[in-house]
């Protein structure tokens, strides 16, 4: 069962974030009332979701360089 956890590790990622962005969309829709549409709302979550992601992956290769 790991093996194939860890075999597929890029795809639970692109998973998990297609989820989070789903959830997170909402929220972002809500809080801006009717300023934007449900398609930018996503956009919007998915580019923030994604800096998220490349800021803490610099920072382990800053910090934990012998990782990679």
């Amino acid at each position: 069962m790991k093996a194939s956890l860890r075999k597929h590790r890029f795809f639970w990622y692109i998973f998990l974030n297609l989820c989070l962005t789903i959830l997170f969309s909402s929220i972002v829709q809500a809080s801006t009332g009717s300023a934007i549409n449900r398609g930018q709302a996503s956009a919007l979550t998915l580019l923030g979701l994604v800096a998220f992601a490349l800021f803490i992956y610099l920072f382990l290769v800053i910090f934990v360089p012998e990782r990679f």
